[in-house]
């Protein structure tokens, strides 16, 4: 015995299992990933690397840049792109600061000792030393 379809639609056959209805926002948000989805396929990618992307030259970004100060006797690798700025007295010798976020800031500031001194045994315990510079700051 042949059975009959049930339902049958023009030019489909067979009618498939009904669906539930969709929202008129799922309904969009379909409509919309296709049309996207057909953007993305014909776009090139913009960041896509080739023998023709420029090579970057800056120095922004985290990089470091030797720094010595000859008369003091000390160096340093400071950020590149930071602003700097020369000694205010009493406060610092060099002070960096960030472009972006001023609070962020590198202050170097030195002490003279005598030129007779050999060792840094005679500016006393380094814990002592270090907590009266940090009460200074």
């Amino acid at each position: 015995l042949l059975a009959a379809p049930s339902a049958v639609v023009g030019f489909s056959g067979i009618n498939p299992q009904p669906t539930p209805e969709l929202s008129r926002r799922e309904s969009f948000a379909k409509a919309a990933a296709g049309v996207l989805g057909g953007l993305a396929v014909t776009m090139p990618a913009i960041a896509m690397p080739t023998d023709e992307t420029p090579i970057v030259t800056t120095r922004m970004g985290g990089n470091l840049e030797k720094y010595q100060d000859g008369n003091r006797g000390w160096r340093i690798l400071a950020p590149s792109g930071w602003n700097k700025f020369e000694g205010e007295v009493g406060a610092y010798d060099v002070k960096w600061q960030d472009v972006v976020d001023p609070k962020e800031n590198i202050k170097v500031s030195s002490t003279p000792v005598k030129s007779t001194t050999t060792s840094i045994d005679i500016l006393g315990d380094v814990q002592a030393l270090g907590e009266s510079l940090a009460s200074k700051r």
